[in-house]
């Protein structure tokens, strides 16, 4: 069985393998540059297979669920196996180092490292900077001179590029909704937080005010989550984020 699903301005491709019993993941946004992304097999080799021990076997049908249609709200992959008469559902991760349902927009002289997604524009402005990562918008996607990005650029509607773009770049696509995840309802701190010029601060997990680093400061997060009313950089600032041990999610009011 074989299957497409869009994500964002991404196209995948998931294909059964119904011998060995597991799917290959590719990414198609070019046909002609496709590109292997991973394998998922959830087959137990050691199980007896009569006494319905050996996992799912033999994937037979596969169904792609948007988040538009998903009940969870997350891309889903249905596919049901012939042996082993089971269905399994697999929540499709998405690599996005940033997601907006607004705007994404990146002060002067500004460098990022992974994709974004952003339902409406994405705007870069003055460089020297740009980065490296994927950049998908539902609207317009804009990058002022002296900006470098290594990667792709779909726009929904218009791409005004005035740096050098070292990939793809498309105009006019389709581009479906990244899901966005669900929240419970929560609050920011009353702590504010200063980097100072040139300085340096590694913040731990938790509540805070405003937190802003000045020109020149560096911020690092680290694996946990962070409840903060505003989160700004200034010129030349820097803010890292350590995954080693896990997650780092930003919750801004």
């Amino acid at each position: 069985g074989v299957v497409l699903g869009q994500i964002g301005c991404r196209t995948y491709l998931f294909l059964g393998l119904e011998r060995i019993g597991g799917i290959m993941v590719w990414d198609m946004t070019h046909p002609d540059a496709p590109v292997y992304l991973s394998y998922i097999n959830t087959r137990d080799f050691s199980g007896d297979p009569a006494a319905s021990t050996a996992g799912d076997m033999s994937p037979e049908g596969l169904a792609f669920i948007p988040a538009a249609e998903s009940p969870n709200g997350k891309p889903l992959l249905a596919v049901a196996f012939e042996v082993s008469g089971s269905t399994t559902v697999f929540e499709v991760e998405v690599d996005h180092f940033l997601v907006s349902g607004k705007d994404i927009d990146f002060g002067r002289e500004s460098t990022f490292h992974g994709s974004m997604f952003a339902m409406d524009d994405i705007d870069i402005n003055r460089g020297p900077g740009g980065g490296h990562g994927n950049l998908c918008a539902g609207d317009d996607v804009d990058i002022a001179r002296d900006n470098a990005l290594y990667g792709d650029v779909m726009a929904g509607d218009d791409m005004h590029n005035h740096g050098t773009v070292y990939g793809s770049v498309m105009e006019g696509g389709s581009v479906v909704p990244v899901a966005l995840p669900l929240l419970a309802p929560f609050s920011a701190g009353s702590n504010d937080v200063e980097v100072p010029k040139n300085g340096s601060m590694t913040l731990t997990p938790g509540t805070y005010g405003k937190v802003e680093v000045e020109r020149g400061g560096s911020l690092y997060l680290s694996s946990g989550s962070y409840y903060v009313e505003e989160l700004d950089g200034d010129k030349n600032s820097h803010i890292e984020i350590d995954v080693t041990n896990g997650p780092v999610t930003v919750y801004i009011t």
